[in-house]
């Protein structure tokens, strides 16, 4: 996706309708979506090849070059004539979001395009990353076949996958390393009141989850509440820190990619649940889709165990 930042001035009412008129000073363009998640990855310092369709259109042509310019390796990325590129624009005055409008199709990729898809992605796994992440936004792209080639390909080749789903193929990531769903997805799977208070509320949930997928591990961001985790021995919750909320955009994107990571690194769920939580919080401090550096990353991990 092509985030696009409009950002102005509001001084007045528009005397056409009781709407406010902003006076654009200046636009930002920004990697959104998929490549979001990989600039979060080039950001923290992995080497990164993304896999995925943008339109034949401007849009992609700015995305395509953003990516480039951050050194996302984009050889997989397919440009298609029957579907645009998927376009946020967000008017942001005062520094607040106005309004947001979006250009995209979400049906179900079939046909060529589809096939040309998985092919793409089962010879990226062929390139032997160290981890591979499905990112899904329910716009048609992760269809359940290639879910499953993908899965099955990972597996024969001891290739950890980490997943962000969401609700329509959210059962479909059969054995998958890390599962990171949210806390009102996961509600809404196992149709089922879960407390973001309450441990066992929790680890019943995430078992459930891990039992249906046989999913070696469940991460469930709880927003306010911080990041549950578990596996099939052990459990963990790591509470939200307070932080100076600016914009929320984007964060779970870079909570998959700093899990992904930690996954890839063999570290514990303890370890997984801490610096997750700390750089989701972390990106939750800037405006605009953006990400965090190793390094902010690092410095965060320190203050919070100098404060402990």
């Amino acid at each position: 996706m092509l985030d696009t930042y409009l950002y102005g001035s509001t001084n007045r009412i528009s005397p056409e309708a009781p709407v406010p008129v902003v006076e654009i000073t200046h636009q930002q363009d920004c990697p959104g979506g998929a490549a979001n998640v990989a600039i979060n990855l080039r950001a923290i310092g992995a080497k990164v090849t993304l896999c995925g369709l943008v339109g034949d259109d401007h849009e992609g042509k700015i995305l395509k070059e953003l990516l480039e310019e951050a050194s996302v390796a984009c050889h997989f990325l397919a440009k298609i004539k029957t579907r645009p590129t998927t376009h946020k624009n967000r008017i942001v005055s005062r520094g607040q979001q106005m309004l947001r409008f979006d250009r995209e199709q979400k049906d179900e990729l079939k046909g060529l395009e589809a096939s040309q898809l998985k092919e793409a992605a089962l010879a990226a796994i062929a390139e032997g990353p160290q981890v591979v992440i499905l990112q899904d936004y329910n716009k048609g792209v992760l269809f359940e076949d290639l879910i499953v080639a993908v899965m099955a390909a990972c597996a024969q080749r001891n290739i950890p996958v980490a997943v962000d789903p969401k609700k329509h193929n959210f059962f479909a990531y059969q054995g998958a390393s890390l599962f990171k769903p949210n806390l009102k997805e996961v509600r809404e799977a196992l149709n089922t009141n879960v407390d973001p208070t309450v441990h066992t509320s929790l680890q019943s949930a995430a078992m459930q989850l891990m039992n249906k997928l046989q999913a070696k591990q469940v991460m469930i961001t709880l927003s306010e509440h911080g990041v549950f985790i578990a596996d099939e021995t052990s459990a963990n919750k790591t509470n939200a820190h307070a932080r100076n909320i600016v914009d929320v955009s984007g964060a779970g994107d870079t909570v998959i990619a700093v899990g992904a990571l930690c996954l890839s690194a063999g570290l514990s769920i303890a370890e997984i649940a801490h610096l997750t939580n700390l750089a989701g919080g972390l990106v939750c401090e800037k405006q605009g889709v953006a990400s965090i550096s190793s390094e902010e990353l690092i410095l965060e991990a320190l203050k919070t165990n100098n404060d402990q």
